[in-house]
């Protein structure tokens, strides 16, 4: 270097037989004499040379060329120019993306990226890449646009990376998932007791109950309500429209090249070399990897997944910043992603909370954050945390940071909502005939309102009360409107059973779809009526079936017995109905209520004959082997025992739920 030798190599480099040689000595200068390298090289005008390493047919070179580009200065003032980007977007090389992210980096670049149409190639490779490295590169690259305020906008405006957001998050927190568990403060209650005067009995009883999870609500649930606003409290009425000054987070990531991320961190103790030749041993042998402990491929792909979803995120919370763009992260999808990182994930960047912060503190998109139900997002992801809903719970700092941070929003947003301005939207919504925005306004006036005037306006609890009984829901066989074409359901005797809307019936069945939709007798002759045998099941469990079948949600679709349970099952299997089977069978289904050992003999042959749902049989067995007496055992055996299909089916299957399942 003090022999201008970098001046020398770039000279060199017009020579090609000589570059292969030339390229692994400046790999060597490149990490330990950058910013001297760089000079030298400028001077000797080789940016020409080095654009021309690039494109050749080999790929040996490459990423020196992007490393050079991306660590130096004045050499990258010569290569940025048009023809070079024009020839980028031009070539198909793999490469061309991260040369393309590495512009970034100067005023010029930003410019012609966003002018010349790279940054959205730039975008599209970022959403659709797999390899972390690239996603690295990419995030690294916009990075630099915080200080281009109409590239930032652009970013924004693009869809595509908005989206690309909101799904690596998301997949981020499903991966990372972190849920809090609420557990009892054992030590606290212990010294609760022994801080008051009552009998040794109701210590131990007081002790008894709190080692157990009881259901109560935590003694602090309200401090998740407790906002103050503007008209609840004049010291907070002078500062509730400024909002405090935002320091931008730093970035967690480094660039996206190894020799970058080498440059930037202290160097650490280096054995003594013989010379430069040493070093040149180490570029052939092992592409000039540094001499450091390898890490474990599995943490190394973790921390890198970590850094491309918190530069992400720190994206995301300079967009918000600016007015402009918060009109395009103004969605029910951005809120959730946020919230959900914020929740479930165990060491979250909280700054990330800002974009939430932002969106409240914004007057022109209160209607629409109302509209989306922003308030109750904030409220159930953030405020109500998990641990906060078991009395005598221990301290959670994560959950009561998050309760923090959602009161903070909440109060930013109430001041804009609990207003004539907020207030009129609300009591406009009062007046829609449709029950779902009636019911969302009445949340909104009772979680953000707080002056007792505009409180009194309209009976927000009233009708959220009026809700609870409207939740039922009115009978959609009965109500079903006369334009639609009905089906007729009679008896043997031509009785009429139950007439249910014909669409309905055919959506959730492919046994009335096939005979209804297709070339069938039924559709060719305009036949609207079936008849149903007597024997399959008695005319009311019949109207029952058809009323699930219809999506009703009514009163009358209550299944009241286990016999029931069971007509239902055969007749979803007999008329292919797989929606009603799941709806049966869920966990909170009338299955897993009626069924024990007392009602095994009437569900078990069911199970078998039709299974009409996965999990139906190894429920049945479950309760059969766990929970079932001799005497119960007994009588469901009994039930099946005449017929020789059904035992070996349940032989069968027995021994395959005890072989795989237990």
């Amino acid at each position: 270097m003090l022999s201008n030798g970098g001046f020398y190599l770039g000279k060199l480099l017009a020579k090609v037989e000589r570059r292969e040689e030339v390229v692994k000595i400046l790999k060597v200068l490149l990490k330990r004499h950058n910013n001297v390298l760089d000079r030298q090289l400028s001077r000797s005008e080789c940016s020409e040379h080095v654009i021309e390493m690039f494109f050749e047919r080999s790929n040996k070179n490459r990423q020196f060329v992007i490393d050079l580009f991306s660590n130096s200065i004045c050499i990258r003032e010569q290569m940025e120019t048009e023809k070079f980007i024009e020839q980028l977007l031009a070539c198909s090389l793999l490469e061309k993306h991260r040369m393309l992210a590495a512009f970034s980096q100067t005023a010029w670049g930003r410019a012609k990226l966003r002018t010349s149409g790279a940054l959205d190639v730039v975008i599209d490779v970022f959403s659709s890449s797999v390899q972390i490295e690239e996603k690295v590169a990419a995030v690294s690259a916009f990075r630099h646009f915080v200080h281009d305020t109409a590239g930032m906008r652009h970013l924004s405006e693009n869809s595509i990376f908005v989206n690309t957001v909101v799904r690596d998050v998301k997949k981020y927190v499903k991966e990372n998932l972190a849920e809090c568990e609420p557990a009892v403060d054992i030590d606290f209650v212990q010294r609760l007791t022994n801080s008051e005067n009552g009998s040794g009995n109701d210590n131990e009883a007081t002790h008894q109950n709190i080692t157990e999870s009881v259901d109560r609500l935590h003694k602090d649930f309200y401090s998740m309500w407790s906002y103050d606003t503007p008209q609840t409290s004049p010291r907070r009425a002078q500062s509730a429209s400024m909002s405090p000054p935002y320091n931008a987070p730093s970035p967690s990531y480094s660039f996206p090249s190894s020799v970058s991320s080498s440059a930037a961190s202290s160097p650490a103790p280096r054995r003594q070399s013989e010379g430069i030749l040493d070093d040149l041993s180490d570029v052939e042998s092992n592409n000039g990897e540094e001499k450091v402990e390898k890490e474990d491929a599995a943490e190394k792909k973790k921390r890198q997944e970590k850094s491309i979803i918190e530069g992400e995120l720190w994206l995301l919370t300079w967009l918000a910043q600016d007015d402009h763009n918060l009109q395009f992260l103004i969605r029910p999808d951005v809120v959730d992603c946020v919230v959900s990182y914020l929740r479930s994930t165990s060491t979250p960047d909280f700054r990330t909370y800002r974009v939430l912060r932002r969106m409240a503190t914004h007057r022109t998109h209160v209607y629409r954050l109302l509209d989306l139900e922003f308030h109750v997002r904030i409220l159930t992801g953030l405020c109500a945390s998990p641990c906060r809903m078991l009395k005598y719970a221990k301290p959670c700092k994560h959950c009561d940071k998050c309760s923090e941070h959602g009161r903070e929003i909440l109060r930013e947003f109430a001041s804009h909502v609990d207003n004539s301005y907020g207030d009129a939207h609300i009591n406009s919504q009062f007046t829609k005939e449709d029950f779902v925005h009636r019911t969302k306004a009445a949340i909104a006036k009772i979680v953000l309102v707080k002056e007792r005037i505009r409180l009194a306006k309209v009976p927000a609890l009233t009708e959220l009360f009026n809700a609870l009984a409207h939740g039922a829901g009115e009978c959609a066989v009965e109500n079903a409107p006369e334009s639609e074409e009905l089906l007729h359901f009679i008896d043997e005797n031509d009785k009429e059973i139950v007439v249910a809307p014909m669409k309905k019936i055919c959506e959730n069945s492919h046994y009335f779809e096939g005979m209804y939709s297709s070339d069938f007798v039924e559709k060719t002759e305009g036949i609207r009526t079936f008849q149903v045998q007597s024997e399959s099941c008695p005319p009311e469990d019949f109207r029952l079936f058809i009323h699930l079948l219809s999506t009703c949600t009514a009163a009358c679709t209550v299944v009241s017995s286990a016999e029931q349970c069971a007509t239902l099952l055969a007749l979803s299997d007999q008329f292919l109905c797989p929606t009603i089977s799941k709806q049966l069978c869920a966990d909170d289904g009338p299955l897993r209520t009626y069924l024990n050992g007392h009602s095994l003999h009437t569900l078990l042959p069911v199970a078998l004959a039709t299974n009409a749902h996965p999990t139906l049989l190894d429920t049945v067995y479950l309760t059969l082997v766990r929970f079932s007496s001799s005497e119960d055992v007994t009588k469901a055996l009994e039930a099946i025992c005449e017929n020789s299909t059904v035992v070996n089916t349940f032989v069968t299957s027995l021994r395959t739920f005890l072989t795989t399942k237990c």
